[in-house]
């Protein structure tokens, strides 16, 4: 038997919106995990160790950035998208949430950030493949995926904008016309047996 440590790194995204709903306070952390595994001599027919325990030996996190974002009217956001500002916008509760990212490095942290949440547009569900019984999805359907405030049925996201007609990032993580495939729900009951 064998102990090695192997260290890895991923993001927490942490929202926090105030009491009086005017702001919503975005915070990225950096996490660094170490973790004691322990393998045996033994090998997988693919030469790998074979795991016999796994533990946490030590984690650390760090502030990598903040962003503090004020509700906005539809209007206003229309605007800011007509003159193509890089930006970061949140729905929330049926409300918007903005900032702008000037710098181009700003503008990928948030990008990168972002795109570590749980997408809830896949084919896992029944607008995503046309299956509902509305057909498919607008937001699936639409070039860009873009505004966020135009989608009543998306009641929480993040929108990632810099110029029109450029694909933005919408990572929706609630939406009322969410309904499981039939086959996604086999397959998930299939994996908890």
């Amino acid at each position: 038997m064998s102990t090695e440590f192997k260290t890895s790194k991923r993001q927490r995204l942490v929202t926090e919106l105030s009491p009086d709903f005017c702001t919503i306070t975005l915070t990225m952390f950096e996490i660094k995990e170490t973790y004691k595994i322990e393998t045996s001599n033994e090998t997988t027919p693919r030469r790998k160790r074979i795991e016999i325990s796994k533990e946490l030996f030590s984690s650390s996190a760090k502030e990598a950035h903040k962003w503090t974002l004020k509700s906005i009217s539809v209007e206003e956001l229309r605007d800011i998208r007509n003159r193509e500002i890089p930006s970061l916008v949140i729905k929330k509760a049926g409300m918007l949430y903005y900032t702008q990212l000037n710098e181009k490095t700003k503008l990928k942290f948030a990008f990168e950030s972002i795109n570590g949440i749980q997408h809830m547009c896949s084919a896992d569900c029944n607008g995503f493949n046309g299956n509902s019984e509305n057909g498919l999805c607008e937001k699936v359907m639409s070039q860009y995926c873009d505004g966020i405030e135009r989608y009543d049925f998306i009641t929480e996201g993040y929108e990632l904008f810099h110029k029109k007609k450029v694909p933005s990032a919408l990572i929706v993580v609630e939406c009322s016309n969410y309904s499981l495939s039939e086959t996604s729900r086999m397959r998930k009951m299939d994996n908890s047996n």
